[in-house]
């Protein structure tokens, strides 16, 4: 019962706080270290799936979903993947930003998204491909259980949906779901996106230190681990740095390629080592 209780008030939070104006710098870093301070990482990954799920900028007829590939994405492409016909594989698809274009490319799609909105907007925007395209509603945690398969065989390569990396919260699951990448991608590139550590420490004795402070003492959390955060408006993230992606595309099987950064937003590129 209590659970229950839980999540329909994770739920409702992100609900009321997604649709929030804007608010000052302080109001937002006090809701972030609420957020950590009270939820665990289960509840934060609800938070983060119910706070996409009424967010207007993955609706069919939205800018971001209209634009297509980044250049980056577009350049990486080009350079990297496999000619069409191949089969393509796009986790975390979102409305679809990413499918349409490798489809007038010429590519076969199979995409997924936790979000069932998502699912149903990308679907209506592929439904002139066919049989070259196919939407799913699936999450991480289910290709970390099983790789989805394709029918005719394993994937020519992966595109992690935009910045998608960073909503797998804990490490190892990072890990694992690199693996069951590579498992899945037979040999092929895989290409992540993600957001690196923001190193600014929370300087002593400032007001959202003595904030921490007494949230600390009410809610035991220490504030200890610098790669996870909170931000209303997008959920929870888990930053990670060069060295801790190259950590986990070894144990993966995998060697990091091509590593960019730009503005705290990271693209790499994956294959098999």
């Amino acid at each position: 019962m209590f659970n229950r209780v839980k999540g329909a008030f994770v739920d409702t939070a992100a609900l009321l706080l997604t649709r929030v104006g804007t608010l000052q710098n302080a109001g937002w870093n006090a809701l972030s270290d609420l957020g950590i301070a009270l939820l665990d990482l289960d509840d934060l990954e609800r938070y983060t799936l119910a706070s996409y799920g009424v967010r207007s900028a993955y609706t069919a007829d939205a800018a971001f979903q209209e634009q297509g590939l980044f250049p980056w994405e577009n350049r990486l492409v080009d350079e990297f993947f496999p000619r069409p016909p191949a089969h393509i594989l796009v986790p975390a698809c979102g409305g679809g930003r990413e499918i349409v274009p490798l489809l007038r490319r010429g590519y076969s799609v199979t995409a997924f998204d936790p979000v069932e909105k998502f699912v149903r907007v990308a679907a209506e925007r592929t439904a002139g491909f066919g049989d070259q395209a196919r939407v799913l509603r699936l999450s991480f945690d289910d290709l970390l259980k099983g790789p989805v398969q394709p029918p005719g065989g394993p994937f020519d390569a992966v595109l992690v949906g935009w910045g998608a990396l960073a909503h797998v919260l804990r490490p190892q699951d990072a890990q694992n779901l690199l693996r069951r990448l590579r498992e899945a991608s037979s040999g092929g590139p895989i290409v992540v996106s993600f957001f690196s550590p923001n190193r600014a420490a929370v300087a002593a004795g400032s007001r959202r230190a003595r904030f921490r402070a007494v949230l600390s003492r009410l809610t035991g959390s220490d504030f200890s681990d610098p790669g996870l955060s909170f931000q209303p408006l997008a959920g929870a993230m888990r930053y990670y740095d060069r060295a801790q992606l190259e950590m986990m595309s070894r144990s993966a099987g995998l060697a990091v390629e091509l590593y960019e950064e730009e503005g705290g937003a990271v693209r790499a590129l994956l294959m098999p080592a």
